[in-house]
């Protein structure tokens, strides 16, 4: 049986992990697994501590575990999987350098995710592990998902041009506001208005009901007067009305997607059109 484990360095650690299991294998325990036992009274008897969720709600703190055997203890650690039957591909493992104690373990884990977990230990003659519990993990607040860079592809139904976009969300300067830089395409991609310029940005309203980024209709583009308008479509040949131009995030923060489409107008009239159905991908 061959394992894929993370080992930890000190008692009380920090482990940043992924949901996949590790690639490196630990202790390929085929000499000691011929020889084991399962009614041996060397089996080690394993309690799981307390489990609780830390920092923003995705980081797994496990205390208290312990471990008692009367033979050699040749590994101790912990287990956290997505799947309820432990499947190997699903679950992360964590191995304890000090088979004494367990000590403090932190396990950075994604969001909105329910994991099993147990602990376990290893003697010469078998295995054996802790009850099983399980923890779901919080959701990531909407700043956190929406800010960062995004890359996408926005088309100008004006002129028929295609960009290939990149925006910049960071938090605006009052709670529960960000700014978007390089809004707008055209200007980003050949005049070089991008962040750092003073130019092409816009101020928006983080939506949490909606986990969305709304631009309200009419706010200024800091491009010399010109304002962003969105309309109640993706499509300009199908819209019937403006509206305000909203982004929403998906995939936990991996996606930014820009729901309707938007006009940059000027004191005449709309300078250019832009579609919507618009999906930033995380860089």
């Amino acid at each position: 049986m061959k394992r894929n484990i993370l080992r930890l360095l000190s008692i009380s650690a920090v482990v940043v992990l992924a949901l996949a299991s590790c690639t490196d294998s630990a202790l390929v325990k085929s000499e000691v697994e011929a020889g084991w036992n399962a009614n041996s009274a060397n089996i080690p008897t394993v309690t799981l501590g307390e489990i609780t969720l830390e920092g923003k709600g995705q980081d797994v703190v496990i205390t208290g575990s312990t471990i008692s055997t009367s033979g050699e203890l040749l590994e101790a650690g912990i287990e956290l999987s997505t799947d309820e039957g432990f499947n190997p591909s699903q679950t992360t493992y964590i191995v304890v350098e000090d088979v004494t104690t367990f000590g403090s373990i932190v396990a950075k884990m994604g969001a909105m995710t329910t994991y099993y977990i147990r602990a376990y230990g290893v003697v010469a003659e078998g295995m054996a592990y802790s009850d099983v519990k399980s923890v779901t993990t919080k959701d990531l607040p909407l700043i956190d998902k929406v800010c960062g860079t995004f890359q996408g592809t926005v088309v100008s139904q004006a002129y028929g041009d295609s960009y290939t976009s990149q925006i910049v969300v960071e938090p605006g300067t009052t709670e529960g506001t960000v700014v978007i830089y390089n809004i707008e395409p055209y200007y980003a991609a050949v005049k070089g208005y991008v962040k750092g310029t003073g130019l092409n940005y816009v101020e928006a309203i983080l939506d949490e009901a909606n986990q969305a980024v709304v631009v309200p209709y009419g706010t200024d583009m800091h491009l010399g007067g010109r304002v962003i308008v969105g309309i109640n479509t993706a499509d300009w040949t199908t819209a019937t009305g403006y509206a305000h131009l909203t982004f929403v995030s998906q995939g936990g923060g991996t996606i930014l997607f820009q729901v309707n489409g938007f006009a940059t107008m000027t004191s005449e009239g709309a300078e250019d059109n832009y579609a919507g159905a618009v999906k930033y991908t995380r860089k």
